[in-house]
């Protein structure tokens, strides 16, 4: 009966938890995106974009919320966003329907940047820098625990992903190279003006160019590569192996300690991302090392 009575005052809690709105950031928020190349020889780090929220503008009389970004493409790029170098995105605001609404520079027509109201199965247009695709339908709706324990809505439109209060799994702002299969954004860091709230803690881990730090260590025996199906594992040796594969937060989203030939590891429930594969030999000890990258759904 005691089991019964704390189940019964716990549950409006949970429910609270999984369906209060969070609203997309409108101050003192940034937002760190890897953007990277993926061909045949492996992922590389090209630079990490640091965008924010620095002033407002009115434009046909409605007030938004100003985003830059800084050029991290030049010759001394910032380690963080840093307004003083940052460049004019976008202007953005979010209306009472739970719909973002974003104006490009040098223009005065607002576009539907998000929707968080969408519903399993609705269509959304995603504008791609100005090329607009149509219909692209709501797969999944379901709700995500951030780090800090808060629960967020979750949706897949599209190709894409997005969290309700962050935005992208891409990144905060439409881009063209963010669906193509040769090189792309991820999105590594959220803060908000609560610290930060999706990605590590530990600053570095900001910033894609850890990931070309992070030494790979080759096995002849081992070959990764990722395919429509997951992650292609080839190995020439019957010797039992152990497969770990963690995030870019330095999570395990994968493991299985009783390998012992090719396969092929589903992982199509993970979002787009860096990912580290760890392979260790269980007789030897001998350890393979690998960063790819995976497509996601």
């Amino acid at each position: 009966m005691r089991l019964i009575l704390w189940l019964i005052l716990l549950l409006p809690l949970r429910l609270h938890a999984q369906v209060t709105y969070h609203p997309f950031p409108q101050q003192n928020a940034t937002w760190s995106v890897d953007h990277h190349d993926f061909s045949s020889a492996g992922w590389a780090c090209i630079t990490t974009f640091h965008y924010g929220i620095n002033g407002d503008t009115i434009i046909n009389g409605i007030s938004y919320k100003k985003m830059y970004r800084n050029n991290t493409l030049s010759s001394a790029p910032d380690s963080s966003f840093n307004p003083a170098t940052a460049s004019y995105e976008c202007a953005f605001r979010e209306d009472s329907t739970k719909k973002v609404w974003a104006v490009h520079p040098n223009d005065t027509t607002a576009y539907i940047l998000y929707d968080f109201a969408l519903q399993l199965g609705d269509t959304f247009d995603f504008p791609y820098q100005n090329i607009f695709t149509t219909g692209d339908t709501v797969g999944y709706v379901d709700s995500i625990q951030l780090p800090n324990g808060q629960f967020r809505r979750h949706l897949q439109v599209g190709p894409d992903e997005w969290i309700e209060g962050i935005g992208s799994m891409n990144g905060p702002i439409d881009c063209t190279p963010c669906f193509v299969t040769s090189w792309g954004n991820v999105l590594l860091c959220h803060s908000d003006s609560t610290g930060m709230i999706w990605g590590s803690p530990q600053p570095n881990f900001c910033h894609c160019d850890l990931f070309d730090a992070l030494p790979e260590i080759n096995a002849p025996q081992f070959t990764i590569n990722t395919s429509n199906s997951g992650l292609v594992v080839k190995t020439i040796t019957n010797a039992r192996y152990s497969l770990m594969v963690y995030n870019n937060l330095g999570a395990l989203v994968y493991s299985n300690t009783a390998l012992s030939s090719s396969a092929t590891i589903p992982l199509l429930e993970l979002p787009a991302g860096i990912y580290i594969a760890h392979i260790r030999m269980q007789d030897s000890g001998q350890l393979f090392q690998k960063l790819f990258f995976f497509p996601g759904k």
